[in-house]
């Protein structure tokens, strides 16, 4: 049998924990929708910031932003961050696995908003099939990020956020 302190400290130590989760949790809560979106790699929901008035036909500048926001599902937004790329004039988002909550959601509604900075952009997610645009793009994001593209790569989860249709 453990020593009367050692039982006395497990047994602190237990019933310690619960009032730190009952703080850190709510605090975490109020955290999320306070930012306006996702907080690191904690999803969040609707995102915050300034509207787009132009449309964009040039996306270099985001090939220096590491971080991007996407919004989903506008019933009852579902935003995550993100790594992008652009490439010939378009901005590219990917995803590891197609069972990413958020490619579901694009999957069944392709209308996202995208937050680069403070700026959020309305944008159609499309998913590239086209093989030839998938290596390119898929290479260029590799290269920002870093990292080796692997030469037995299988194409994943990658699509072009196109302006939605003009009314």
């Amino acid at each position: 049998m453990k020593p009367r302190k050692q039982r006395v400290t497990a047994i602190a130590h237990v019933i310690a924990v619960p009032p730190l989760c009952a703080v850190a949790v709510p605090l975490l809560c109020v955290m999320a929708i306070a930012c306006g979106g996702p907080l690191g790699p904690l999803p969040g929901g609707r995102l915050a910031g300034t509207e787009a008035t132009q449309p964009v036909d040039d996306w270099s500048f985001a090939h220096e932003v590491l971080l991007v926001q996407l919004e989903t599902r506008p019933a009852a937004p579902y935003s995550v961050t993100l790594g992008c790329i652009d490439h010939a004039g378009a901005i590219y988002v990917g995803a590891d696995e197609p069972s990413d909550r958020w490619v579901k959601h694009v999957v069944d509604d392709p209308r996202v908003r995208l937050r680069v900075g403070d700026t959020i952009y309305p944008r159609i997610a499309v998913k590239v099939t086209d093989p030839s645009e998938w290596l390119l793009v898929g290479r260029a994001l590799f290269q920002k990020y870093d990292l080796e593209y692997p030469a037995d790569h299988e194409p994943g989860w990658l699509f072009r956020l196109d302006p939605p249709p003009t009314p």
